[in-house]
């Protein structure tokens, strides 16, 4: 029971309550332990020594280097203050009570601390003797204003020990801390997609791209808290028989607290930023203790990732040659390390890495406990983590560089499809911490599942909306987790490439439509006059142009008319039980000009771009799903495998309707003949050749129409007996861009109240139709440079 809620005539609290104060006053301790007499020695010289100087005694040295304010960095000066004081635990709320000092002994930890008791002690103890944490008396501090006590849990570790973490949720203490800590440092989102980056755009005239780890051994407790606010961090031990009751208290960041993170990434990501300034300088490098121990290859050897074929046209560099990759990641407390070249290259750069590491985080030397570790893991340089391999466990991802393939290793491999047995279709319910649960691990895998960000449209909305604590299992989420099982099944037979994952501006360009009466769209060929833009990577140097050359296609037009009882279910005025809107068709549109591409170029490992004036097809189509399971879930279904089948990225941008003609015009115009039609667009919208009329798959055609009834085909059945089309040849310089994984949105054209716009922004009718691919790549979503690490972090404020 919370202390917030605990009422003065609750007499069994009350009597618990009691009886705890007595035991603490009047009984002679009891040592059941090691942890026992270590805390009452701590008790005895705390009365014979005070506070203050219990602490100092305890915690020693300081982990972190004696010389970090004199390091060429913004951040020094507020590392050195850390080094110094700690960092602050400031609570913007009244003190504790006693009644809820004691209620929160009296509860006791979590439930899963109590079930690795013997464990959690001999830890704690552990961590005692390496001067991380101090285990006293509850009596000895129960009248501290500043005390505060939170329960541990404990949870378990694939191949290693369990992992104790602290619930600061619970008591409410990561509520009430105020947000001082600097959040800027956090720098560690998008850093797998920046190493993805980084390889793929890799000038391979070097060779293929190595990799390596760092670990920092007990990072978060690498760090003090300031002393006076260690009380307020507490932590409740398991209590045995007889035994007076046990707090804990962190010398170091505790896993749980919320200010934790910002504050030790302000310590590795500075180390990153010295290891990457040093590369950059091509700084020589002493040699680092490490060297030998760093070149045991991983144990065990990774498996074997299966070649993949590239397309027949493959992408060629059509840029000068740039240097050999060299730079660091740091994702919290795990360096990375990327590099080209040769052996004594990489060693440099593996000798900055750690150097880096060393500036920050004191080498250990004769001052030092016994019991202190490394700072760099000793333990996962012996599994082989420091050695430069080209195929790598990154952030929980198997990454090969040679084959440009990424895939699940195979313990998350076989977590997935465990994962997805948990739910047979007899299952008719699940407890809404276990959905959330599904969600949020397959949401981590679909990375290297292409296709998989289509199929939780169902998933999310089964989500119960009134707050209920079940989920109910329908047709449908049974429908889409079979569709999961599929791609599951597929993990070993399709390695996913980079090339799939890793957004380029589009080699394709076009707008589709759709009305009442049917769809169409346009599909238009490179103009040759756009501008390209080189971007910078990770250490400032040019990026590697990787550009696929594709196929030069002519310009192409397609429609095709919705048969009557879909138009008869449209959403209308005069229709508004219809079960199908028009942004249903917009969408629906939306699919079909991929597939009319898809029957006249090779899409494989391709980017394509479709403007659309439709909102919603926007939105749907970028976030790849809906919370509804309506026949929108059904259309992202079917597009998601689209994409997965013909292995390309599609991506949408907005585009002004009165700027859309052409495609209106294919949705609108049934008046007119396909040969008429194309006699229209060619005196209209010329182009250097002669329009193509091209017409919809019948197969393509059911599905869609399938989808829009929200009739469910099977995905091993939907392009069943296709084959994607295979071109060779060469179009000439493509218009993409260096890559991105981020896409920079359009400007809103919504206006405050209070501004005057401009004519025309509001204004429609004076824009004109665009004719050339040029016109329309002024509308199209740009993509900018994937947001790399900060060069030189610094705090805000000064220390």
């Amino acid at each position: 029971m919370r202390a917030a809620v605990l009422l003065p005539d609750d007499h069994a609290e009350r009597r618990k309550r009691t009886k705890l104060v007595e035991t603490i006053a009047g009984r002679p301790p009891e040592l059941t332990d090691e942890l026992s007499k270590y805390a009452f020695d701590n008790a005895d010289f705390y009365r014979a020594h005070g506070w203050e100087a219990l602490i100092k005694h305890r915690r020693g040295r300081s982990s972190l280097h004696p010389d970090v304010r004199q390091l060429p960095h913004k951040a020094a000066r507020y590392l050195d203050n850390m080094r110094r004081r700690g960092a602050p635990v400031l609570l913007h709320t009244k003190p504790w009570t006693l009644a809820q000092k004691d209620a929160a002994i009296a509860r006791g930890p979590h439930p899963s601390a109590n079930e690795h008791e013997p464990f959690l002690r001999q830890e704690m103890l552990e961590m005692c003797q390496r001067h991380q944490w101090m285990v006293i008396p509850y009596s000895l501090v129960r009248h501290e204003p500043t005390l505060r006590i939170s329960p541990p849990g404990v949870i378990p570790q694939r191949n290693r020990r369990p992992r104790t973490i602290v619930d600061y949720t619970f008591s409410s203490v990561n509520a009430d801390t105020a947000p001082i800590a600097p959040n800027e440092a956090m720098q560690f989102g998008k850093a797998l997609h920046r190493i993805l980056q980084t390889i793929f755009f890799a000038d391979k005239r070097w060779g293929p791209v190595h990799l390596m780890k760092g670990d920092i051994s007990d990072g978060f407790y690498q760090a003090w808290l300031l002393w006076q606010d260690i009380l307020k961090l507490a932590v409740v031990m398991p209590r045995r028989n007889g035994e007076e009751p046990l707090i804990a208290l962190p010398f170091g960041f505790p896993m749980g607290w919320v200010n934790a993170p910002p504050f030790f990434c302000s310590l590795t990501e500075t180390a990153a930023d010295l290891a990457n300034n040093a590369i950059l300088r091509n700084v020589p490098q002493q040699p680092h203790r490490h060297d030998t121990l760093a070149d045991t290859p991983t144990q065990p050897a990774l498996p074997l990732v299966q070649a993949v074929v590239p397309p027949a046209n493959q992408q060629v560099s059509r840029t000068r040659p740039k240097g050999p990759v060299a730079s660091t990641e740091v994702y919290m407390d795990d360096f990375m390390g990327l590099a080209q070249g040769g052996k004594r290259r990489r060693q440099r750069i593996r000798r900055a890495i750690f150097h880096g590491i060393d500036s920050i985080f004191c080498p250990p030397d004769d001052l030092d406990d016994p019991d202190r570790k490394d700072p760099i893991s000793e333990k996962k340089l012996r599994q082989g983590d420091g050695c430069w391999e080209t195929s790598k466990i990154i952030l929980g991802w198997h990454v090969d560089t040679v084959t440009e393939t990424i895939s699940l290793p195979p313990h998350r491999a076989a977590r997935l499809h465990t994962l997805l047995a948990l739910f047979p279709r007899s299952r008719r319910r699940a407890s809404i911490t276990t959905w959330h649960k599904l969600l949020g691990e397959l949401r981590s895998m679909i990375l290297a599942i292409p296709g998989g960000r289509g199929m939780f449209s169902f998933l999310q909305a089964a989500l119960p909306r009134q707050g209920g604590s079940r989920v109910r299992l329908t047709k449908h989420v049974h429908d889409q987790l079979d569709d999961l099982r599929w791609m599951a099944q597929q993990l070993t037979e399709r390695p996913t490439r980079l090339a799939e994952i890793i957004p380029m501006e589009a080699q394709y360009v076009g707008t589709c439509d759709a009305a009442g009466a049917g769809m169409g769209g346009v599909w238009l060929p490179d103009s040759g006059d756009l501008t390209t833009v080189p971007a910078r990577n990770l250490v400032g140097a040019l990026p590697h142009r990787r550009l696929r050359p594709v196929a030069a296609h002519p310009p192409i037009l397609w429609r095709h008319q919705f048969p009557q009882h879909i138009r008869d279910n449209l959403v209308s005025s005069t229709n508004p039980s219809g079960a199908i809107t028009n942004s249903d068709l917009e969408l629906a549109g939306r699919i079909a000009h991929q597939d009319i591409l898809a029957q006249a170029v090779d899409l494989t490992e391709t980017n394509t771009a479709t403007g659309t004036d439709n909102t919603p097809t926007q939105a749907w189509s970028t976030k790849g799903s809906t919370t509804t399971t309506r026949a929108a879930a059904y259309l992202l279904r079917l597009a998601a495998l689209h994409q997965r089948f013909y292995r390309y990225q599609g991506h949408t941008f907005w585009l002004p309707g009165p700027r859309n003609g052409m495609a209106d015009d294919c949705s609108r115009l049934w008046n007119l003949t396909d040969t008429q039609l194309l006699a229209y667009f060619n005196s209209q919208y010329p182009q250097e050749e002669s329009w193509q009329m091209h017409h919809l798959r019948p197969e393509m055609s059911s599905a869609l129409i399938s989808s829009l009834q929200c009739k469910r085909q099977p995905p091993q059945e939907t392009f069943h007996g296709l084959s994607p089309v295979t071109t060779c040849g060469v179009s000439g310089v493509p218009s993409a861009l260096p890559t991105t994984l981020m896409t920079c949105l359009q400007p809103s054209r919504t206006l405050s109240p209070s501004s005057k716009p401009l004519h025309d922004d509001t204004a429609t009718d004076v824009l004109q139709h665009f004719t050339t691919r040029s016109e329309l790549e002024q509308w199209k979503t740009s993509f900018v440079a994937l947001a790399a690490r900060s060069s030189n972090w610094g705090p805000k404020t000064l220390a």
